[in-house]
């Protein structure tokens, strides 16, 4: 039933809309791909099935993920990082210092020197 402002229609498309989309997210959508594949009808889970095979392991040794930075530090025992002060040892001011940090741990050193650790 449609109404004046054409609600109907725009739910229907929202819910068509979702349906492709949870299609996607449980693998069974087309490939986007399709077009170049031999196979017209492969879904996405197919395609990763079969490349799973070619797929290379990941390496032994991660590779570092940190955010690294240099701050300089001011007259006052405090340095800023991403919007926030962290303390430091009242001999570091005035220097330039690294800041490394994961989404755990804010790591501030002195050369290769850890000097605090948040």
């Amino acid at each position: 039933m449609a109404t004046l402002n054409g609600s109907t229609a725009i739910r229907d498309k929202n819910l068509a809309s979702l349906a492709r989309y949870r299609a996607l997210r449980i693998g069974k959508f087309p490939c986007a791909f399709w077009r170049l594949s031999a196979r017209p009808g492969l879904t996405a889970r197919e395609a990763f099935e079969t490349e799973c095979t070619t797929l290379l392991p990941l390496p032994d040794n991660r590779w570092p993920t940190d955010e690294r930075g240099e701050v300089k530090a001011g007259k006052t025992p405090y340095i800023r990082f991403d919007k926030n002060d962290y303390s430091i040892p009242h001999t570091q001011v005035r220097k330039i210092l690294t800041v490394t940090a994961t989404l755990k741990q804010v790591r501030i050193l002195d050369g290769q020197t850890e000097i605090a650790n948040h």
